[in-house]
């Protein structure tokens, strides 16, 4: 059998399926991007809810906007806003999701852990 070109890219073509690679880089392209940034978003947000759950009265918190501020009343859990005290008489509702990280909890859920 003579090799020419022609034969040759016939071969390759029958041996080789340019597709199956694109698919197998594409998976692997996705996988990537899924363990680099989707799963570990995917977790700091069920933290974050988490959080929102568990705000009680007194809790210390720091907005998204750097307002640092007590929780004055304990949201119920279908409720969208918090009463932030951000200085002595000095109330300000807030969007509950706008709650960007617990800084201290109240004295009587840090005795309740410190108990457990």
């Amino acid at each position: 059998m003579i090799l020419l070109p022609s034969n040759l890219f016939a071969a390759a073509e029958q041996a080789q399926n340019p597709l199956t690679g694109q698919i197998f880089l594409f998976g692997l392209i996705f996988l990537i991007f899924y363990f680099l940034v989707l799963r570990p978003q995917n977790k700091k947000t069920q933290a974050h809810k988490a959080m929102l759950t568990t705000l009680d009265k007194g809790n210390e918190v720091i907005t998204t906007g750097g307002i640092y501020g007590k929780v004055h009343k304990k949201p119920s859990p279908d409720e969208n806003q918090v009463l932030l005290e951000i200085a002595e008489k000095t109330i300000i509702k807030i969007q509950k999701s706008q709650v960007g990280e617990l800084v201290k909890e109240s004295p009587k859920e840090a005795k309740a852990k410190s108990e457990a």
